[in-house]
């Protein structure tokens, strides 16, 4: 009995974490070291280096001179590659988003190791080798535009071939935005509804279409919604893939502070309300304030080795109603409905 319950057990921890892994959300840096008659170059020593954190990895290029760092966070990276009897190679400005691949080929040119040669052409990673059809939102592209809530998830509708629900839709319009992350009802690419995948750091936020948590706006470093073709790196959705990147420190201190504001006096009025205002002017006096603020700070705690992340996020909302609110008349209160009169001015028949 007790075999058969580690069995089990190791069953159900494989599929775990294959399920885990089956996400891609880091990036991948590869590419070929040649010399310059297009040789390649063995035993190259190919080093990459975070900018942000300084976390660098070195590679041994094979016999066909090819190299390949996988599993890369996203940000900022320098490539370096030396071999003797050739001049050492550096690249800077290689930009990693979420689940991106960059091809990186080097050509090394002969001479001491003492001499160099610096790259900085900006490289962006690509994705011509998988069947998904994909769009990038980054953090700064997300705060600068004024959502209610500053709820990020409301940018689903921004990518390509998105369509939310007409039900979502109206609520999220009454409430200013979407505040659950559980009501997300899109359909990707004409495909069924709630069919999609949220994830957060490649792993699953959620079932049924909606995320369990919602991350503040400002900790959010990227969301990519992706449309999964046939490609296997992607599982568990029969729709699309929201992948979504936390902020992660550096040894540099950065931060960030947001305030969305809305209230009545800058609001523009509709043509029903300046209507009802022309009926009752006691509706012109019914003000309304929405103070959305929020905050991230990152930096190091141990330079190169230990850092941290924090965010918060509040909401202040003043809002005034008016009430139409009826007392019985003195005749009334004793019986006597004689004197009670409808809008027509009519007496009521009670």
């Amino acid at each position: 009995m007790r075999t058969k319950r580690r069995y089990l057990l190791f069953c159900l921890f494989w599929m775990v974490c294959v399920c885990a892994t089956a996400q891609v959300f880091r990036g991948v840096v590869s590419g070929i070291v040649t010399d310059t008659s297009g040789s390649a170059v063995p035993g190259a020593t190919v080093g990459i280096r975070n900018v942000g954190t300084n976390l660098a990895v070195t590679y041994h290029t094979g016999a066909d001179g090819a190299y390949s760092f996988p599993e890369l966070p996203l940000g900022m990276y320098q490539l370096t590659v030396e071999a003797k009897g050739f001049k050492k190679y550096t690249r800077d400005g290689i930009a990693l988003d979420v689940g991106e691949k960059a091809i990186a080929d080097v050509r090394l040119e002969v001479g001491a190791a003492t001499e160099s040669v610096t790259v900085s052409a900006e490289l962006t990673g690509i994705e011509s080798d998988q069947s998904v059809l994909g769009q990038t939102l980054p953090s700064l592209q997300m705060v600068d535009i004024a959502f209610g809530g500053r709820n990020f998830l409301n940018f689903m509708e921004f990518s390509a071939g998105v369509l939310g629900q007409d039900s979502i839709s109206q609520s999220a319009t009454d409430a200013g935005e979407n505040n659950s992350g559980r009501d997300m009802n899109y359909e990707f690419q004409g495909g069924r509804p709630n069919a999609m995948l949220w994830t957060i750091e490649g792993s699953s936020n959620g079932l049924q279409g909606g995320a369990s948590f919602v991350p503040l706006e400002d900790e959010v470093a990227e969301m990519k919604v992706s449309t999964p073709i046939s490609d296997a790196s992607y599982g568990l959705s029969g729709g699309g893939v929201i992948s979504v990147v936390l902020k992660s420190g550096a040894n540099e201190l950065h931060g960030a502070l947001s305030e969305f504001l809305q209230n009545s006096d800058l609001n523009a009025w509709t043509t029903q309300q300046k209507a009802a205002f022309a009926q009752s002017p006691a509706f012109k006096y019914r003000h309304s304030v929405d103070n959305v603020y929020s905050g991230m700070v990152s930096g190091r705690v141990i330079r190169n080795k230990f850092f941290y992340t924090g965010a918060y996020d509040g909401r202040q909302t003043r809002a005034t109603s008016l009430t139409n609110t009826s007392f019985p008349t003195m005749p009334q209160r004793v019986g006597n409905f004689s004197q009670t009169y409808n809008s027509a001015g009519q007496t009521d028949v009670i």
